[in-house]
């Protein structure tokens, strides 16, 4: 068998590259953005794996098998392509073909890949990605199930971010139907609605996407004094997204009329949660995890 590290280090070059080729040339949206970050987490932990633990080389029957597997969810990619030529109006992913389509292509070849060199312990965190976009795929397709879950949480963001608007000097105030309402700079009254996708319900389950697959490597994320880190993690990831709300506002109160309030709807959501999840992993992995495991 080749070199385990090295063989998941080119895997992950042309993974990378890919990736980022796939984010300039299809369409985006926020559940793509997700889609990227779980795509790059998960090959980093397949880094991790593969130098850390040892290849376990797996049967011909079963290596024929993942491999089988890996390439049904490469396939799977172009379901909707495939439901069009026959004729049928159904769609699973969300046409056209765009970034989270292509990123569960590329994990569907990860899978084959690893399991046509024989690496069982690497295939689950490179195909990580296709779980989770199917996952919000489901959920996407079930919306009011979403809904009942993320709407408890349109009272207390809405409020969250009224209050740190009046600590910022506008004075906002807010309705029982989640519209928050100021005074812009220029004099004219505005209102901002609050809906579903602001109460941070898709950054709150792309954190709980990368907890699960930072877990696979590290058990202990679960342990007592990880929980504590855990919740942390959540309550700022909740707070990033309070922070967008709140820079969509003041874009609106200080010039509704230049490009700056669709530049931030566009950009703040994935600065803000980007940011966070780099700084809070930081954190996590060199004064708990790593520092944890060489203790030991």
């Amino acid at each position: 068998m080749p070199d385990t590290f090295r063989a998941s280090l080119y895997w992950f070059t042309a993974y990378v590259i890919l990736l980022i080729g796939g984010f300039l040339l299809f369409d985006r949206s926020l559940f793509s953005d997700m889609a990227v970050y779980i795509g790059i987490l998960s090959g980093i932990i397949v880094l991790y794996s593969a130098k850390k633990k040892k290849p376990v080389k797996m049967p011909p029957k079963k290596r024929t098998f993942y491999i089988a597997l890996g390439l049904l969810v490469a396939f799977s990619s172009f379901a909707n392509e495939l439901l069009a030529l026959i004729g049928s109006n159904m769609h699973f992913w969300n046409p056209p073909y765009s970034l989270g389509e292509f990123t569960v292509l590329l994990s569907g070849l990860s899978v084959a890949f690893f399991a046509f060199l024989g690496y069982s312990a690497l295939m689950l965190p490179s195909g990580f990605s296709a779980l989770v976009i199917t996952v919000y795929q489901i959920y996407d397709i079930y919306e009011k199930n979403l809904e009942w879950i993320a709407a408890p949480l349109l009272g207390p963001t809405t409020q969250l971010a009224v209050l740190v608007l009046n600590i910022l000097g506008v004075n906002a105030t807010w309705s029982k139907d989640y519209v928050i309402s100021y005074i812009a700079r220029d004099g004219i009254p505005a209102a901002v609605q609050i809906v579903i996708d602001c109460t941070g319900i898709w950054s709150l389950s792309a954190f709980s996407a990368s907890v699960i697959l930072v877990s696979l490597s590290f058990p202990k994320v679960f342990s007592a004094k990880g929980s504590v880190y855990l919740a942390v993690g959540y309550i700022g990831t909740y707070a990033a997204n309070i922070l967008r709300i709140v820079a969509i506002c003041l874009s609106v109160y200080y010039d509704r009329t230049s490009g700056l309030v669709p530049a931030t709807h566009m950009h703040a959501g994935w600065i803000a949660f980007s940011g966070w999840m780099l700084v809070f992993w930081y954190v996590f992995f060199f004064t708990y995890l790593l520092k944890k495991e060489k203790k030991e």
